[in-house]
C-alpha cells in the first residue's frame, strides 16, 4: 500500500511526518490519545510497517529514531 492510498482512506485524521534526522517518513493516524503510525518498506516503495499506541509513546519514538 501506498502513503497516497492511505491518506485516502483516512483522510484529514491522519498526516505524513518526518523523524527529526530527516531521514524517514511515516503516515500518522490520530485517534484521541492513541496513533496508527504507518512507516516506510526498507526495499520497496509503500508501507512496510504498522505500529500502533499511545500517542505520546509511538510518535516520539519514531521522531526520535526509536522505532521501526
Amino acid at each position: 500500500m501506498s502513503f497516497a492510498e492511505l491518506e485516502e482512506i483516512y483522510g484529514r485524521r491522519g498526516e505524513l511526518i518526518s523523524n527529526d534526522a530527516g531521514d524517514a517518513t511515516a503516515y500518522l493516524v490520530r485517534f484521541g490519545s492513541r496513533v496508527e503510525l504507518f512507516t516506510g518498506h526498507p526495499i520497496r516503495s509503500g508501507v512496510g510497517w504498522f505500529e500502533a499506541g499511545r500517542a505520546d509513546f509511538v510518535e516520539r519514538g519514531f521522531r526520535q529514531g526509536r522505532s521501526c
